[in-house]
């Protein structure tokens, strides 16, 4: 009896020994650092960039629909830092400079800012502030770019109560990410791909997508806001049965 209780004391012994072993042993968690890739818009006071920028505009106020066509060359230019109340960054001020095709010289038109708030990039643009970039760029990542905007417009008065109901309900989705690019004579070999909203039914066409070089910033963007009462042709393109709003697309031709 006294060498099975020797020998059940011995393995007892053991299992302890074992089980404090194992407490005291490190868990080793492997963690990967994915890059921000903030080099998809720099801020660098200094830093410009030139678009073409073609606009169709649709109006049928006096009961004719009237299309006007609008080109333009707009340069943004990165001129100052600027602190933005609120914002844990500081953020660059941007003179949009404008330059209609009938013109000679450039005239001074906005003031616009940009700033990276954390992992996102906000700019704000004609007072509304959106999230244009959420890094690390990742295919298919989506996140709520208008999160700043009225959500829910419920007064008609406003006279931004338009704009508020066109910026309702989009998603930014990465769609492609690090891939080369071809914009008018210029390429890119890394650029992502934003789309930001893309819907319609029979009375209205919301769409809109930009696209980001590495180490240049925006290249190219594509805006559609479209309303239309003439349901006589359905499956005709939006071009020539819209009644109300524009298409606008801007396309970089320099930079520095």
């Amino acid at each position: 009896m006294k060498i099975n209780n020797l020998h059940f004391l011995y393995w007892a012994w053991l299992i302890l020994i074992a089980l404090c072993y194992s407490c005291k042993k490190e868990t080793v968690i492997e963690t990967i650092d994915i890059p921000k890739r903030y080099e998809y818009y720099p801020l660098q006071i200094g830093k410009w960039i030139e678009y073409r920028v073609d606009s169709i505009y649709f109006d049928d106020f006096t009961g004719t629909v009237v299309k006007d066509t609008i080109r333009m060359t707009v340069r943004e230019v990165h001129e100052s830092w600027y602190n933005t109340p609120g914002a844990t960054d500081s953020s660059i001020r941007i003179q949009v400079l404008v330059k209609y095709d009938s013109a000679l010289t450039f005239v001074q038109k906005y003031t616009w800012y940009v700033q990276r708030v954390g992992d996102r990039l906000e700019k704000t643009d004609e007072n509304f502030r959106f999230v244009k970039l959420d890094f690390p760029p990742l295919e298919n990542k989506s996140w709520n770019g208008n999160i700043y905007l009225d959500q829910n417009p419920n007064d008609p008065n406003d006279p931004l109560f338009d704009w508020y109901q066109f910026y309702e309900n989009w998603n930014y989705t990465y769609q492609i990410v690090d891939q080369p690019t071809i914009v008018g004579s210029l390429s890119f070999p890394k650029s992502v791909y934003v789309l930001q909203t893309d819907n319609e039914n029979l009375v209205e066409k919301k769409y809109a997508q930009e696209r980001y070089a590495e180490h240049v910033g925006m290249i190219y963007k594509e805006v559609w806001k479209l309303e239309t009462q003439d349901f006589s042709c359905p499956a005709c393109p939006w071009e020539d049965r819209a009644e109300k709003g524009f298409i606008t697309k801007w396309q970089i031709i320099d930079y520095n």
